[in-house]
């Protein structure tokens, strides 16, 4: 048989399997209350299936979701958009999405556009449609601290925003400077937030990002008595990117009726009711190539199904022979994105030679071709991607292989 452990606390945690002595394992928690859910199972499918009966099972996305996505930091303006997917397709790689990062807002304020950039949003998505390309946009938590600014006004005046013990509104920095950070845990600033996502549907968006959503504060972690009205910052930090997912889903549901595509840095147990995730700023590193596997099998595991990682790798400059391996493993990867950072080369498959685009094609091809195979699998109450003690729990090399058994 096999046990599932859901430790439900929302403090700071400590897990240490085995590397203070290899006799016993065991964490730890800053706060709250040692509330535990113990999950039996004759197999780790039927412990995952309970487990998923108790925290919820991953969404089913729309279809194309499924597709090829490609993005960057960024695509600055509206003809830089609508260039590289008309670039992809006279290069017949196929592509379903594109992803816009922080540099397509009016100084990084969400739900605004540049408008010497984006001049109509509205147009550009409308032409991305006629060739089968939606466009997703990224939104941080960070409101540029800005009077005059929609956002902020409206937050300050409603009671939105976290706020420092002595009761005035906690100010951090992120993209656009000075900024505050809504505070999800009040069901009023979830609703007032899913309520703006209808700016960014309105202009054709199809779905939402959500980055730096830990939150990420550039003057340090945000202070433990940060106040929000569930609790301090302490208690709150580990479900802050989760109840920001929520809001977005429910804003985008409302918005746009469809099944929500969210995609967000910062989850927990149960986010896989609300969003897709990815595994962070990679490296374009053979090590984090491999690193990657690991980490989308143990996200699928907790129950996380739809994820994925930086195909090519985020920071740093992808080889030619990275770049289609990469491209390899994106292919059986739940969700598959290329993204990757301003000031590294380019990583698009046709910014390399011929022999690399072909490769990625190739990829690419496969993908679409196991398409439907996918689709049938998000369906199921199962990862996508499985670790092989997953399906043959009793194997001894299957056990051995994914690091929990000894060498048969």
């Amino acid at each position: 048989g096999c046990l599932g452990i859901l430790a439900d606390n929302s403090y700071r945690t400590r897990f240490d399997f085995g590397k203070e002595q290899e006799d016993y394992y065991f964490w730890s928690h800053a706060g709250g209350a040692l509330d535990y859910y113990m999950i039996p199972g004759k197999t780790p499918k039927e412990v995952l299936r309970r487990y998923q009966s108790l925290t919820g099972r991953s969404m089913l996305q729309q279809k194309w979701v499924y597709g090829f996505h490609q993005s960057k930091w960024s695509y600055y303006t509206d003809r830089e958009v609508l260039g590289m997917v008309s670039t992809m397709r006279e290069n017949k790689l196929p592509i379903d999405a594109v992803h816009m990062d922080i540099d397509y807002m009016e100084g990084f304020r969400v739900f605004t556009f540049n408008s010497a950039r984006f001049s109509d949003p509205k147009a550009m998505t409308a032409k991305l449609a006629e060739q089968n390309v939606k466009a997703i946009t990224i939104i941080d938590p960070g409101v540029k601290l800005d009077p005059g600014y929609f956002v902020y006004d409206e937050g300050v005046e409603q009671g939105h925003f976290a706020r420092n013990p002595d009761g005035s509104i906690y100010e951090g920095a992120v993209w656009p400077g000075p900024a505050v950070f809504p505070d999800y845990t009040q069901e009023k600033t979830r609703a007032w937030w899913g309520e703006k996502v209808k700016i960014m549907t309105d202009a054709g968006i199809r779905g939402i990002w959500n980055d730096m959503n830990e939150p990420a504060n550039f003057t340090g972690p945000l202070p433990d008595d940060v106040k929000f009205s569930e609790g301090n910052h302490k208690e709150i930090h580990n479900v802050f990117g989760h109840l920001m997912a929520k809001a977005t889903y429910d804003g985008l549901l409302k918005a746009d009726g469809r099944r929500p595509f969210v995609l967000t840095r910062a989850c927990c147990a149960g986010s896989q009711r609300y969003c897709s995730g990815w595994t962070g700023d990679n490296h374009s590193m053979w090590q984090h190539l491999q690193l990657s596997l690991t980490q989308m099998m143990n996200l699928g595991l907790s129950g996380m199904n739809m994820v994925g990682s930086d195909v090519g790798g985020f920071g740093s400059d992808a080889t030619p022979e990275l770049l289609v391996r990469w491209f390899q493993l994106g292919a059986i990867s739940p969700f598959f994105r290329d993204h990757y950072a301003k000031g590294t080369r380019n990583q698009e498959a046709y910014a390399f030679d011929q022999a690399t685009m072909d490769g990625c094609r190739k990829a690419l091809d496969l993908r679409y071709h196991l398409l439907p195979y996918i689709y049938d699998l998000a369906h199921e109450d199962m990862p996508i991607l499985r670790p092989l003690v997953l399906e043959y729990p009793e194997d001894p090399v299957c056990r051995w292989v994914t690091g929990c058994w000894p060498h048969p």
